[in-house]
């Protein structure tokens, strides 16, 4: 998967049983001013340098997602995400989905204080998922405040069956060109059942 600042040039995967989605199949999204500041790495088909996004320019937290064209899909079961990751200082690349009902939401799993490229595969089942604002990539409570301060932090019981979009956010801003604070993303993974919109 990469990214650019022109829109369009964005690469990922997804998969949904044994289909691969070809580009024309999919689009994707970005979330917050920052995602525009997004670069690309690497080199296309290389296995020492994959092509990827990287996020030191970014001055501000900003999400970037993938979905298919005409289809939800279902990350229940035994559906998971497969990314290579790189991290530098504090930087944690988290998943984010947006749901059918159209919250975005933000996981609890974060991977970080990764030196080289590093393979991980997950399911998003046994994750915790706070609502993520869309303009800020923020989050925000997603339930009623009250006295008890876990109250409204967690979405309850998020429909991981219709998922419209899957990706990966950064909630802090890099600190520019250099061996400063980032992540990188040398790919990434969708594998999931397709349901009709």
């Amino acid at each position: 998967m990469g990214a650019s600042r022109e829109s369009g040039r964005h690469e990922s995967a997804l998969h949904a049983g044994a289909t691969e989605y070809r580009r024309s199949e999919r689009d994707h999204d970005v979330y917050g001013k920052a995602a525009r500041q997004i670069l690309t790495t690497g080199a296309p088909g290389s296995t020492e340098t994959p092509y990827g996004v990287w996020t030191g320019t970014a001055e501000g937290p900003f999400a970037v997602t993938f979905k298919l064209k005409g289809s939800y899909v279902d990350m229940t079961g035994l559906a998971n995400i497969r990314w290579f990751t790189k991290t530098s200082r504090f930087h944690a690349i988290r998943p984010v989905v947006k749901l059918a009902n159209g919250n975005l939401v933000v996981g609890d799993l974060a991977f970080e204080s990764m030196a080289k490229l590093s393979l991980h595969e997950f399911s998003l089942l046994n994750i915790r998922w706070i609502q993520q604002d869309p303009e800020r990539v923020v989050t925000v409570p997603s339930g009623q405040a009250s006295g008890n301060p876990n109250t409204g932090i967690w979405v309850t019981n998020p429909d991981l069956s219709k998922i419209d979009e899957i990706g990966f956010t950064d909630l802090i801003p890099g600190s520019g060109h250099g061996q400063g604070g980032y992540i990188q993303l040398g790919g990434i993974e969708v594998y999931g059942k397709t349901v009709t919109r």
